[in-house]
């Protein structure tokens, strides 16, 4: 879904270790780590991205990632 660079990311149910956000060149853009695991349900960004494709890497307790493409305006 389009962005303008800012924009919540909603774990559900997942116990997110890490969030990663990577440019379409393949350079790491952001990136957050969580001590307490259990207690984040989301987490705000606000890069300001400039525009393009990216890819959102979570990594869950378990070592399990998911990834999703986004897009900023």
């Amino acid at each position: 879904m389009p962005n303008k660079g800012s924009f919540t990311v909603h774990f559900n149910e997942q116990e997110v270790s890490s969030l990663v956000i990577y440019n379409v060149a393949g350079q790491k853009v952001y990136k957050e780590t969580f001590e307490n695991k259990r207690s984040n349900k989301s987490l705000s960004v606000s890069q300001n991205f400039a525009p393009g494709i990216y890819l959102l890497l979570t990594t869950d307790i378990k070592g399990n990632t998911t990834s999703t493409k986004f897009l900023v305006n």
